[in-house]
Protein backbone atom coordinates (compact mmCIF):
# COMPACT_ATOMS: atom_id res chain seq x y z
CA UNK A 1 0.00 0.00 0.00
CA UNK A 2 1.41 3.37 -0.96
CA UNK A 3 1.65 6.28 1.47
CA UNK A 4 -1.30 8.19 0.04
CA UNK A 5 -3.62 5.18 0.25
CA UNK A 6 -2.47 4.47 3.79
CA UNK A 7 -3.08 8.09 4.79
CA UNK A 8 -6.57 8.03 3.24
CA UNK A 9 -7.36 4.75 4.97
CA UNK A 10 -6.15 6.07 8.32
CA UNK A 11 -8.06 9.35 7.97
CA UNK A 12 -11.30 7.62 6.99
CA UNK A 13 -11.02 5.08 9.79
CA UNK A 14 -10.30 7.86 12.30
CA UNK A 15 -13.34 9.84 11.11
CA UNK A 16 -15.54 6.76 11.43
CA UNK A 17 -14.37 6.22 15.00
CA UNK A 18 -14.97 9.89 15.87
CA UNK A 19 -18.43 9.85 14.34
CA UNK A 20 -19.37 6.64 16.16
CA UNK A 21 -18.24 8.18 19.45
CA UNK A 22 -20.13 11.41 18.73
CA UNK A 23 -23.29 9.43 18.06
CA UNK A 24 -22.89 7.38 21.23
CA UNK A 25 -22.48 10.60 23.21
CA UNK A 26 -25.57 12.08 21.56
CA UNK A 27 -27.57 8.98 22.51
CA UNK A 28 -26.54 9.43 26.13
CA UNK A 29 -27.39 13.13 26.05
CA UNK A 30 -30.79 12.45 24.52
CA UNK A 31 -31.60 10.04 27.35
CA UNK A 32 -30.67 12.75 29.83
CA UNK A 33 -32.71 15.38 27.94
CA UNK A 34 -35.73 13.09 27.87
CA UNK A 35 -35.43 12.67 31.63
CA UNK A 36 -35.34 16.45 32.08
CA UNK A 37 -38.42 16.85 29.87
CA UNK A 38 -40.25 14.33 32.02
CA UNK A 39 -39.42 16.47 35.05
CA UNK A 40 -40.69 19.64 33.35
CA UNK A 41 -43.98 18.05 32.38
CA UNK A 42 -44.20 14.76 34.31
CA UNK A 43 -47.59 13.59 33.06
CA UNK A 44 -47.58 15.27 29.66
CA UNK A 45 -50.32 17.79 30.36
CA UNK A 46 -51.38 19.43 27.09
CA UNK A 47 -52.39 22.66 28.87
CA UNK A 48 -49.17 23.13 30.80
CA UNK A 49 -47.18 26.30 30.04
CA UNK A 50 -45.07 25.84 26.93
CA UNK A 51 -46.74 22.53 25.98
CA UNK A 52 -46.49 23.30 22.25
CA UNK A 53 -42.82 24.11 22.65
CA UNK A 54 -42.32 20.92 24.65
CA UNK A 55 -44.02 18.92 21.89
CA UNK A 56 -41.65 20.40 19.33
CA UNK A 57 -38.64 19.60 21.50
CA UNK A 58 -39.93 16.07 22.11
CA UNK A 59 -40.52 15.59 18.39
CA UNK A 60 -36.95 16.65 17.64
CA UNK A 61 -35.65 14.40 20.40
CA UNK A 62 -37.46 11.43 18.85
CA UNK A 63 -36.15 12.41 15.42
CA UNK A 64 -32.57 12.18 16.68
CA UNK A 65 -33.33 8.91 18.47
CA UNK A 66 -34.45 7.48 15.11
CA UNK A 67 -31.64 9.05 13.07
CA UNK A 68 -28.68 8.01 15.22
CA UNK A 69 -29.03 4.23 14.68
CA UNK A 70 -29.31 4.81 10.92
CA UNK A 71 -26.13 6.88 10.89
CA UNK A 72 -24.31 4.36 13.07
CA UNK A 73 -25.31 1.55 10.73
CA UNK A 74 -24.19 3.55 7.67
CA UNK A 75 -20.82 4.19 9.31
CA UNK A 76 -20.40 0.52 10.23
CA UNK A 77 -21.27 -0.61 6.70
CA UNK A 78 -18.87 1.90 5.19
CA UNK A 79 -16.14 0.80 7.58
CA UNK A 80 -16.70 -2.86 6.65
CA UNK A 81 -16.64 -2.03 2.95
CA UNK A 82 -13.47 -0.02 3.44
CA UNK A 83 -11.80 -3.01 5.10
CA UNK A 84 -12.99 -5.34 2.34
CA UNK A 85 -11.76 -3.02 -0.42
CA UNK A 86 -8.36 -2.54 1.18
CA UNK A 87 -7.92 -6.29 1.72
CA UNK A 88 -8.88 -7.05 -1.88
CA UNK A 89 -7.08 -4.26 -3.72
CA UNK A 90 -4.67 -2.81 -1.17
CA UNK A 91 -6.18 0.54 -2.07
CA UNK A 92 -9.11 2.83 -1.19
CA UNK A 93 -11.52 2.83 -4.13
CA UNK A 94 -13.09 5.90 -5.69
CA UNK A 95 -16.52 4.59 -4.68
CA UNK A 96 -15.31 4.29 -1.10
CA UNK A 97 -14.09 7.89 -1.18
CA UNK A 98 -17.53 8.98 -2.43
CA UNK A 99 -19.22 7.02 0.35
CA UNK A 100 -16.97 8.70 2.88
CA UNK A 101 -17.72 12.15 1.44
CA UNK A 102 -21.44 11.39 1.64
CA UNK A 103 -21.09 10.26 5.26
CA UNK A 104 -19.10 13.37 6.08
CA UNK A 105 -21.90 15.50 4.66
CA UNK A 106 -24.53 13.54 6.62
CA UNK A 107 -22.54 13.87 9.84
CA UNK A 108 -21.97 17.58 9.26
CA UNK A 109 -25.74 18.02 8.84
CA UNK A 110 -26.40 15.92 11.93
CA UNK A 111 -23.90 17.85 14.04
CA UNK A 112 -25.32 21.20 12.94
CA UNK A 113 -28.95 20.28 13.57
CA UNK A 114 -28.10 18.50 16.85
CA UNK A 115 -26.17 21.54 18.06
CA UNK A 116 -29.20 23.72 17.27
CA UNK A 117 -31.48 21.26 19.08
CA UNK A 118 -29.26 21.39 22.17
CA UNK A 119 -29.28 25.18 22.12
CA UNK A 120 -33.07 25.23 21.84
CA UNK A 121 -33.32 22.70 24.64
CA UNK A 122 -31.06 24.75 26.90
CA UNK A 123 -33.12 27.86 26.19
CA UNK A 124 -36.35 26.03 27.06
CA UNK A 125 -34.97 24.48 30.20
CA UNK A 126 -33.37 27.64 31.56
CA UNK A 127 -36.44 29.77 30.82
CA UNK A 128 -38.71 27.36 32.74
CA UNK A 129 -36.64 27.35 35.92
Amino acid sequence: MNKQSYRTLTEEHFCHQLWQNDLIMAEQELTFFEHLLDQLNPIGLPNSPGADYLDEILSNLHHFNRLIPVLKQDIQQTEKQLATDVKATDNVSAAQKKDHAYLRSEMDDFEQSYRQFKQTFRTLFTSNR
